[in-house]
C-alpha cells in the first residue's frame, strides 16, 4: 500500500494538503522497505517527486508532515537519537534545517506562516510552545497550565487557539484561549469519554 510506516503493525499515513488541494505524501517504496520518495499528487491524481533525488530512509523517515500556508515549506517531525524534533524543508530545493531541540511533535502552522505551535515535554508535562520558522528566535511556552497538552489548533485568523488537555488519567478537556491581551481560557468540553 502507499502508506509509509516504521512499524508493519501500525499503518500511519504521512501526508499534508496544500491550500490549492495538492497532496504531499510519503509512499512506501516496497514491502519491507522504509525508504521512500515524497511526492506531490494533484487533483487529477498525477504524481511528481517533491524534489529530484530527495528520499527518506529508516533513519530519516518522517511522520505527520505539515505544509506551510503558502505551500513552500514543509515541517517534518522526525527522530534523531531517540528524540523527535521538528525540521524545516524549503520545497524550492533548499536544505532540511533542524528547527527545534529537546523534543517536539504535532506541529501546527500559524496562518501567517511565520511561526508554529508544537507540543513538547522538555520542561515537564507536555505543553504548548511556539517558535519562528526562520530560525530567528527561540521556542517559548505559550500556555501556563499544569494539565498536559496533547493537541492544538489555531483559528484561521490566527488569534484564537483551541487545545486538548488531560485533567487526569480519566478526564480530558477541549479548551479555547482568546486573543491577546485577553488570554482567558474557556472550557468547551470536559469528559471522561473523549478519545483524543
Amino acid at each position: 500500500p502507499d502508506v509509509a510506516s516504521t512499524d508493519q503493525q501500525v499503518l500511519m499515513a504521512r501526508y499534508s494538503v496544500a491550500s490549492d488541494g495538492s497532496l504531499l505524501y510519503q509512499p512506501r517504496e516496497s514491502a519491507g522497505s522504509a525508504a521512500a520518495t515524497p511526492v506531490w499528487v494533484d487533483r487529477s491524481g498525477a504524481q511528481r517527486e517533491v524534489e529530484a533525488g530527495w528520499t527518506t530512509s529508516a533513519h530519516n523517515l518522517f511522520s505527520g508532515p505539515r505544509l506551510s500556508p503558502d505551500g513552500r515549506t514543509l515541517l517534518i517531525p522526525r527522530p534523531e537519537g531517540g528524540v523527535w524534533d521538528l525540521w524545516s524543508k524549503d520545497l524550492a530545493g533548499g536544505p532540511i534545517t533542524k528547527l527545534t531541540f529537546g523534543g517536539a511533535y504535532r506541529p501546527v502552522w500559524k496562518p501567517a506562516g511565520d511561526s508554529i505551535y508544537f507540543i513538547s515535554n522538555r520542561d515537564g508535562p507536555s505543553a504548548l510552545y511556539s517558535i519562528p520558522v526562520d530560525g530567528s528566535g527561540v521556542s517559548r511556552q505559550v500556555l501556563n497550565t499544569t494539565m498536559p497538552v496533547t493537541e492544538a489548533r489555531v483559528s484561521r485568523d490566527g488569534v484564537g487557539l483551541v487545545y486538548v488537555a488531560h485533567n487526569s488519567l480519566t478526564s480530558t478537556s477541549i479548551l479555547a484561549r482568546g486573543p491577546s491581551p485577553d488570554t482567558s481560557t474557556t472550557v468547551l468540553v470536559e469528559s471522561d469519554r473523549l478519545n483524543i
